[in-house]
């Protein structure tokens, strides 16, 4: 009896041990790491001095996860930049589970092909995005990568594919509760509209885009959202 008492402890531990050591990922990235992530939308020139600032990981995820955010603001910060980076970034996240880290590796593989003229490659990449964000609670990222998609098609004049990426930009930015984004998504809505001579609706949404600038008080956005519908006015005569 004491020896299967003994040999029910022995398990046990062996038991925790092996749960602590599944659990240790996230757990366990350095705190400049995590701090530059909660900043990086917000702030992304500070995200960039902190990422450069610390000492590059040697821990394979810790290391991809420097490489993805150092590259993520350089280009929020729209500085110029390789794939070299990322692509360390998605070959390690792309294999694993983390539905965040590998949407955001697509996205910005995606943003950097766009950059250089390969915008059928990007679409693939922002495609792949949007499916594995679908499965994250990223609501900005999202929105990102839904409203790149919009403008895609509204460039291919593929209105309705179009149309159903920047209404699921809409619905991300309100999910954010981002009045920047909702503001946006209503001005590419707009001129998804504008383009398909859909005049009365893109008016409706700038009217939106302009109500929500003058509640969170986006001048510069408002402004912006009157001379586009200025601009629809006109061709409406």
């Amino acid at each position: 009896m004491r020896n299967r008492i003994l040999y029910l402890i022995i398990m046990g531990g062996c038991l925790l041990s092996s749960c602590n050591l599944n659990r240790k990922s996230s757990d366990a990235l350095p705190v400049e790491l995590i701090q530059a992530e909660n900043i990086m939308y917000e702030n992304p020139d500070s995200a960039l001095q902190i990422l450069q600032g610390m000492v590059i990981p040697l821990d394979k995820e810790a290391h991809a996860t420097w490489a993805l955010l150092l590259t993520q603001a350089k280009y929020k910060c729209d500085i110029a930049q390789s794939d070299s980076l990322v692509n360390v970034a998605y070959d390690y996240f792309i294999k694993g589970d983390d539905a965040q880290k590998k949407a955001l590796s697509l996205y910005i593989k995606g943003g950097l092909l766009n950059e250089i003229n390969q915008q059928d490659k990007a679409l693939s990449y922002y495609l792949k995005a949007a499916e594995e964000c679908g499965y994250s609670d990223d609501y900005r990222l999202s929105y990102l990568i839904n409203s790149h998609i919009s403008r895609m098609y509204a460039e291919r004049k593929l209105y309705d594919y179009s149309l159903k990426y920047g209404v699921k930009a809409k619905e991300n930015a309100l999910l954010a509760k981002d009045s920047l984004y909702l503001i946006d998504s209503y001005m590419v809505l707009a001129r998804v509209y504008t383009t398909s001579l859909q005049y009365h609706i893109a008016i409706e949404s700038y009217d939106n885009a302009i109500d929500i600038g003058k509640k969170s008080k986006k001048d510069k956005k408002v402004a912006s959202a009157l001379m586009e519908k200025i601009n629809v006015l006109i061709k409406m005569k």
